[in-house]
């Protein structure tokens, strides 16, 4: 891992003051990262210039700081994240981080994540940012089109600055998702398109990295030839 050299005041000086207006966009994909809904994920990519478009809203009050970003796995050590919390000026800072082999976050020597948009408005932060798939930086981690863990910490900003906790003991939470889906126009379906259902009970699937089921089932007679077009999974949550 490498040590950071600058001096953390310098580090801050990505200090942002932003009029604050929620600019319209529009977002390919969206995540919610907590049970709550108070942090929502969204996303689009740009393959032309190799980056990923990212807005995140999280329903926080001014006294929370929180951080979000990838890991292996989603482990809280060795973590990529950007950090973001308001001062009790009310001044808002974008800092782009890490968690070291201890799980403690610190800023990044190089600054990967570039800030576009910040708002501020009925107990809600939206930020708008983007970072290339591959920064060079040996901090950072690298988007390809595999499973991406995504995760989030927060914590009770108490004037001094969220770096130097050990992340672990935080609240946090991780999602796992496809960042880089393929560029694939959504097809239009044919008038004669029909549906066949395809139902699984009975099965709980257990909160392990990567789990495969098999069930067999007769389809329905088909006489001429017909073509699959769309396969999509519907789980629905274990009784409580």
């Amino acid at each position: 891992m490498r040590r950071c050299h600058h001096a953390l005041s310098s580090i801050i000086g990505c200090l942002l003051i932003f009029k604050m207006v929620k600019w319209a966009s529009a977002f390919q994909y969206k995540l919610h990262l907590d049970s709550n809904g108070r942090y929502l994920f969204e996303w689009s990519v740009d393959y032309q210039k190799n980056t990923v478009n990212v807005q995140i809203t999280a329903k926080v009050t001014q006294d929370i700081w929180f951080a979000v970003g990838f890991s292996d796995y989603g482990s809280v050590t060795s973590a990529d994240l950007v950090v973001f919390w308001t001062d009790g000026h009310g001044n808002h800072h974008f800092v782009d981080g890490y968690t070291n082999d201890h799980g403690i976050i610190l800023p990044d020597d190089q600054q990967d994540y570039f800030l576009t948009s910040v708002a501020a408005d009925h107990g809600a932060v939206v930020l708008d940012f983007y970072r290339r798939f591959n920064t060079c930086d040996e901090q950072d981690y690298t988007l390809d089109n595999g499973t991406t863990h995504v995760i989030f910490f927060e914590s009770v900003y108490g004037n001094e600055l969220p770096f130097g906790h050990v992340v672990s003991s935080l609240g946090h939470a991780v999602k796992r998702v496809q960042l880089l889906k393929p560029e694939l126009p959504i097809p239009v379906l044919p008038n004669d398109t029909w549906m066949f259902e395809v139902r699984a009970s009975e099965i709980l699937i257990p909160s392990v990295e990567t789990t495969y089921w098999w069930h067999t089932t007769i389809l329905p007679h088909i006489p001429t030839n017909h073509h699959i077009v769309k396969v999509r999974q519907q789980c629905k949550p274990p009784p409580s």
